[in-house]
């Protein structure tokens, strides 16, 4: 049961790191588009 537990914990806490992950890629992609864009109307 206690290995179960662990195990779950770990799934969530690689799940968690996974979205943060993939969010900071996002974010840094949404900064240069947002640079690109404006970059274009100067």
């Amino acid at each position: 049961m206690f290995v179960l537990y662990e195990a779950s914990v770990l799934l969530i806490s690689i799940k968690l790191s996974t979205v943060h992950f993939f969010r900071k890629i996002l974010f840094q992609y949404k900064i240069l588009d947002i640079l690109l864009y404006s970059y274009e109307y100067i």
